[in-house]
């Protein structure tokens, strides 16, 4: 049994890194977050609501707001934004295209908090937790 106990510990800390490894914030059954989202761009609100984001990032957020709206989004990959994960850049969401110093920021707010904060890293990277709020703003870079 002695000779064991070396091999037994060593596949409890594989299974528990796997788990680590797998867990998200958000819903522990479906990694789902119910989020509240506001989407606003140049011209006015796009989508305000609360939306179940089944990948429950910021980004994931701003994909389930813009399908309740039916917006397109169109992001492309970006590992300058990435923070230990993989950074996406989001360059459009409905008609409203990022160019130059133009284009789309996000702020959470978490859950029983008054203040928005503005992450600085993807929006891939943002995990989310039920009660948080998002949102997204078109900013013209001044």
């Amino acid at each position: 049994m002695a000779r064991l106990l070396p091999f037994v510990l060593l596949a409890a800390l594989a299974a528990v890194a796997v788990g680590l490894a797998a867990w998200t914030p958000g819903d522990k059954e479906t990694g789902a977050a119910h989020v509240a989202v506001e989407v606003t761009g140049p011209d006015g609100v796009l989508f305000q609501g609360t939306v179940e984001a089944g990948s429950p990032t910021a980004l994931g957020a701003l994909r389930a707001a813009a399908e309740a709206a039916g917006l397109a989004v169109e992001t492309r990959a970006y590992s300058g934004l990435g923070s230990g994960c993989r950074g996406v850049y989001v360059e459009q969401v409905g008609p409203y295209r990022a160019e130059g110093s133009a284009g789309w920021v996000y702020e959470v707010r978490d859950a029983g908090q008054d203040a928005w904060r503005r992450p600085m890293h993807s929006a891939a990277c943002e995990g989310l937790d039920h009660g948080n709020a998002v949102r997204w703003l078109w900013t013209d870079g001044a």
